[in-house]
């Protein structure tokens, strides 16, 4: 508290941060917190905006202030912060203090994908996607995409495989898209298990192994994932590639 006084930036950051969630001795007080990160980022500090952003956004009435909100989101934005990009992205894209801009959005997120924010790159694929009506195929989105995989995110991966998936017919791309789905279930991925379980049912950039793609979709099953529930359910309604069982058909389509 000493250097906070003196004026350290990061000194009063820390103070408010522990004033925002409650921690090093100190009691949960938004309005300690802002008086604190406001000090900050007086000094400019980028953290201080964007925990201010939130601050403001999740403060209880009468002391939320959406546009305020939005103003230290952009400080913060503007001196590089990916989160502040992507919150601001989350803004724009929700219509939180701002009108409804999915143009905007997806600049902000790509900002935010640019330096690896995994969370950003969905979004950013999401809004290509739906700006277009079709699976997106932009360069940006699968660069985006990239980033975020490489830094660890298994939704990025499964997110890759579909990009490959919905790219072409070709050998290339099967394989492009059963090996992204393929490190995703490495990660422990559902959604991931299910679609490589799938790629060895039907041969799709995998020598075919029926046997072994249903043991995968019922593992998918098994850990409650819809859509591996809804096709094991199909598989014993019609008896394909397992024996024909209503009963257990009916079991798993309940899910």
């Amino acid at each position: 508290r000493q250097q906070a006084e003196q004026g350290v930036a990061l000194a009063q950051y820390a103070i408010g941060r522990a004033y925002q969630i409650g921690r090093a001795g100190l009691l949960r007080d938004p309005v300690a917190a802002r008086e604190w990160l406001h000090r900050a980022a007086a000094q400019d500090l980028a953290l201080a905006h964007l925990d201010l952003a939130f601050n403001y956004f999740s403060s209880p009435m009468p002391y939320r202030d959406a546009g305020k909100a939005v103003n230290h989101a952009k400080l913060a934005a503007d001196k590089g912060h990916y989160e502040a990009w992507h919150l601001l992205g989350l803004c724009h894209y929700l219509g939180w203090g701002v009108p409804v801009n999915l143009s905007e959005a997806s600049r902000c997120f790509g900002q935010a994908a640019e330096q690896g924010h995994a969370t950003a790159a969905e979004l950013y694929t999401h809004l290509q996607s739906t700006q277009e009506g079709k699976p997106t195929t932009s360069q940006l989105a699968e660069k985006y995409l990239r980033l975020a995989a490489d830094k660890g995110s298994v939704p990025a991966m499964s997110q890759l495989g579909h990009f490959y998936d919905h790219g072409d017919d070709s050998e290339a791309a099967q394989g492009a898209a059963y090996g992204w789905w393929h490190q995703a279930a490495a990660m422990g991925s559902l959604s991931g298990l299910w679609e490589v379980g799938h790629c060895y049912i039907i041969g799709a950039g995998v020598p075919q192994d029926i046997d072994y793609g249903v043991k995968l979709v019922m593992k998918a099953a098994d850990g409650k994932f819809t859509p591996a529930m809804a096709y094991l359910g199909q598989l014993y309604f019609n008896g394909l590639y397992l024996p024909k069982d209503l009963t257990k058909s009916r079991l798993w389509l309940r899910w």
